[in-house]
């Protein structure tokens, strides 16, 4: 009964999000907005190599951040991670504002803190 709970939620998350992509239609996002990015580790831990995840979080980052629309980039996550995100950004070429949150350790926390502190 447990598992089945877990596999359906699962499914809905993952069906929630699907085909959401804004870097394809940037017309959605409004004027001025926070983008919040949440943290991961940038190297696989078994492997070292490259995050597919992170680089794709970066990339699609950027992208948003070039439309002009956003007018402040959080980076969240533990401090070595939105401190690497906030380096990799700016690598990227993203000159809008960016805040760390080094208190990231929940994705919930993150969103609730996002959305009372900026």
């Amino acid at each position: 009964m447990l598992g089945a709970f877990f596999i359906i939620s699962n499914l809905w998350i993952w069906s929630a999000g699907w085909g959401r992509d804004l870097r394809n239609t940037p017309d959605q996002i409004l004027q001025d907005s926070v983008l919040v990015l949440l943290g991961l580790n940038e190297r696989d831990e078994s492997t070292g190599k490259l995050s597919e995840c992170f680089k794709l979080r970066i990339e699609a980052a950027a992208e948003l951040c070039r439309t002009g629309k956003i007018k402040l980039v959080v980076t969240s996550g533990l401090n070595n991670q939105a401190r690497t995100m906030a380096d990799r950004l700016r690598e990227a070429g993203v000159t809008t504002p960016i805040v760390l949150d080094p208190y990231g350790w929940r994705t919930l926390d993150s969103v609730k803190r996002a959305a009372v502190v900026f």
